[in-house]
């Protein structure tokens, strides 16, 4: 019980310093992502720091397995390089037990792994795209420069303001030009959402927010409509005039990660791959934990980190593997009954022969000496 706490006890404070390590590295790449796309305009700075935490469950689903890894590696290189493993197998204490507490940490890794990824980083996802499409309606009027034309909605909106408020929330001599989409300007179609483009002149505005619905309401203006070139336009007069910038999110509106369950209800190539993608990194849980107690096995003068450059090559390879079976089911090259799996049966399979290998049950070279007499 004693050995089972200190191996416990000693892999588990690795395991939180690389995944705090880890989590740090992740996020930073995240905030200078985020910070560019606010610099440059596409989302607005009260709203950085909810996606940065938007993005924690995905990040974690992706970061714990390699932190486990990485943990085991290390730990376990420690006791070998100390030479506290010879100790431990000289009072007989057997490889099994060992194995048992990795098995363990990686079974309790692997239900956080598999919240994560299954549950928590999809319902996550849907408030983040809900928080983008909100945000996306009144960041043109948080960043807006003066005396300057704003370009919205792929351009289908062209916005000019002469004065703006220290708030963003009062405009004086606002214009704002409304194109027709690209379809309805090929085929000539009249009518609502037409061909004929809109202009709207007005000498103050203000943004207002109801039932979930962002408006700019225009005050004192005027509203023309029709085609450039002609002269049977339409004008009209307004004291108040409301423009409807972003409709209120649905939860059905499409999300970059749905539902696991609408995966499940749902099947498809696009769905299988994205399905079978969310079951990897929990099943990638025990597939490197396996891995990771067959190489860090090391001799003392090899050092601790001596296993550590070719185990990051192996989880590449493996991650690689993983992306590449995912785009080909993806392109209908491989069967879904096939997709991922393959991969992890590959890799356990290295785990076990390795393991054995290690551990002296089985000699590998021993196997290809006879296989070559026989041949």
């Amino acid at each position: 019980m004693i050995l089972k706490r200190y191996l416990y006890s000693e892999i588990s404070k690795v395991f939180v310093a690389v995944t705090c390590v880890l989590m740090l590295i992740a996020l930073s790449n995240q905030f200078v992502i985020l910070m560019t796309r606010a610099a440059g305009g596409e989302l607005s700075l009260g709203i950085l720091l909810k996606i940065l935490a938007f993005n924690v469950p995905r990040l974690l689903s992706y970061m714990l397995p390699l932190s486990l890894f990485l943990s085991i590696i290390l730990a376990l290189g420690r006791l070998y390089t100390d030479n506290e493993m010879i100790v431990l197998k000289a009072c007989g204490t057997p490889v099994t037990l060992r194995l048992r507490v990795v098995l363990v940490l990686a079974m309790m890794v692997m239900i956080v792994v598999a919240s994560c990824s299954l549950y928590v980083a999809p319902k996550v996802a849907l408030y983040k795209d809900q928080a983008l499409k909100q945000d996306e309606s009144t960041l043109l009027l948080q960043t807006i420069t003066p005396e300057r034309f704003h370009s919205i909605k792929q351009g289908e909106l062209v916005f000019y303001v002469e004065k703006v408020s220290g708030d963003h929330k009062a405009l004086q001599n606002v214009f704002i030009a409304e194109f027709p989409k690209a379809e309805n300007l090929k085929h000539g179609k009249s009518g609502a959402g037409s061909s004929e483009w809109t202009v709207l002149v007005a000498k103050a505005g203000k943004v207002v927010k109801e039932d979930g619905l962002v408006y700019l309401v225009l005050e004192q203006g005027k509203r023309y409509e029709g085609l450039p070139g002609e002269k049977n336009y339409l004008r009209l007069n307004f004291e108040e005039y409301g423009r409807l910038l972003q409709e209120q999110p649905t939860e059905n509106e499409s999300v970059q990660m749905p539902p696991t369950w609408d995966l499940f209800t749902h099947p498809s190539l696009e769905n299988n791959a994205e399905l079978q993608w969310r079951f990897a990194p929990p099943i990638s849980c025990l597939v490197l934990a396996l891995l990771a107690f067959m190489l860090s096995k090391v001799s003392p003068r090899q050092g601790r980190f001596a296993r550590l450059y070719p185990s990051l090559v192996l989880y590449i390879l493996y991650l690689n593997l993983m992306t590449l079976s995912r785009r080909w089911m993806q392109a209908d090259t491989i069967s879904p009954w096939i997709g991922i799996w393959w991969v992890h049966g590959i890799f356990t399979f290295i785990a076990i022969v390795g393991l054995l290998q290690t551990e002296g049950y089985i000699s590998i070279r021993r196997i290809a000496n006879r296989l070559r007499r026989k041949t």
